[in-house]
């Protein structure tokens, strides 16, 4: 789902906007602008200026990798191992979602309030990860 939202939600359309300035252009200082908002609103639209969203965005993707790792190099797979990859998969997902929705309630004046929304549905649609805040929080 986060792959979902970084390509359709944010290069496509901003790729879209950057071709149709590009042909719009007419001197290579104007396509060098077009160029450089693009990639400032790639950059701002993925949120990695944020410092503790990209701490837990790569905190999740290093947890991704060790589980890859171990799947793919371990003959006898050890199902504790994997539970507790998971367990800690879901912590660091819960987390995500808990900063991802106190920043949004701090940019209510953000252009880019459209897009954590966006990000925020994509990533708990089904509410899941919510739900399993909200139990975590109870118990």
């Amino acid at each position: 789902n986060l792959q979902y939202y970084l390509y359709v939600d944010v290069l496509e359309v901003q790729f879209s906007r950057l071709q149709q300035r590009i042909r719009d252009s007419e001197d290579f200082e104007s396509v060098k602008q077009a160029h450089q908002d693009y990639l400032n609103s790639l950059v701002g639209q993925s949120f990695l200026q944020m410092k503790p969203i990209s701490r837990s965005l790569d905190d999740l993707f290093s947890l991704c990798l060790q589980f890859c790792n171990y799947v793919s190099t371990t003959s006898e797979i050890d199902l504790n191992e994997i539970d507790g990859m998971v367990k800690q998969f879901r912590r660091f997902a819960t987390f995500l979602l808990t900063i991802l929705r106190g920043v949004k309630r701090k940019l209510q004046s953000s252009p880019y309030l459209t897009n954590l929304s966006q990000l925020l549905m994509r990533l708990d649609y089904n509410s899941y990860f919510s739900d399993l805040a909200d139990r975590s929080r109870v118990a």
